[in-house]
């Protein structure tokens, strides 16, 4: 008989240290993008799957997976640490999970290990630190280099989405993005329609001005050409004057 009991994820962080578990969830991210030794899977809420020499079996985002181990903690997040890929037995596979929509305010130590989702503006930036400000409060937003994220490219003032992995430190928790695709400008698309209309906007405006122009143009050569006409007139009745005088 088994001695692991079986545990809902969001019960998780009732446990202790040392206890023997087994939990069902989601595949939220892959071994080796937020670190080599692990992989999280999701549901009410999420976990750490840990495992020290890297022994994972072939994993998709989806994967429902049934997993036994045992509870360990890190910077008070708690985690399960297997010993072999056979402790992570594949049950079925599905789409990829959704993250949870919350608001900063929202986000609290409950929801470690979960896929969640936030909307801000960004405050500050501090190398691979991002700091999102909602207007309820803030969260650090931390980009590790094997998501393929630029941190560099994300400006301070950028009203973005952001998802990802909620995890935590010593210095407190933070979201983990895990690809590009985690991180969406929410001003992209009408900052585009803008650029359109202005660039509409300015070629109307320009062509109307050539149309005046060009206008302006045609009477000014109309005009010329009909000075022309009677200053050529007047000299010529001018000279045939002149000659009835002198005879």
């Amino acid at each position: 008989k088994s001695e692991h009991k079986f545990i809902k994820l969001k019960d998780i962080k009732l446990c202790e240290s040392g206890d023997k578990v087994i939990a069902t969830g989601t595949v939220a991210v892959l071994p080796g993008i937020l670190g080599s030794q692990y992989f999280y899977i999701v549901g009410s809420s999420g976990v750490q799957i840990y495992n020290y020499k890297k022994d994972f079996p072939n994993l998709r985002l989806g994967d429902i997976l049934e997993v036994k181990g045992e509870i360990s903690e890190i910077s008070g997040e708690k985690r399960i640490k297997t010993k072999t890929k056979e402790d992570m037995r594949l049950m079925e596979s599905s789409e990829n999970p959704s993250p949870l929509k919350l608001e900063c305010a929202e986000v609290n130590d409950d929801l470690m290990g979960a896929l969640i989702s936030i909307s801000g503006e960004v405050v500050e930036r501090k190398g691979s630190n991002i700091y999102l400000d909602d207007g309820s409060d803030e969260i650090k937003i931390y980009i590790k280099n094997t998501s393929g994220i630029v941190a560099g490219d994300i400006d301070e003032g950028a009203e973005i989405n952001v998802s990802g992995i909620l995890s935590k430190t010593k210095t407190g928790l933070r979201l983990l993005p895990r690809s590009p695709d985690d991180i969406i400008y929410k001003d992209i698309e009408n900052y585009e329609e803008k650029s359109l209309d202005i660039m509409g906007e300015i070629s109307t405006s320009y062509e109307w001005e050539l149309e005046k122009r060009n206008k302006k143009q045609e009477l000014l050569e109309h005009f010329l050409v009909l000075a022309g006409t009677i200053i050529a007139v007047l000299f010529i009745l001018y000279i045939k004057e002149r000659g009835k005088t002198s005879s």
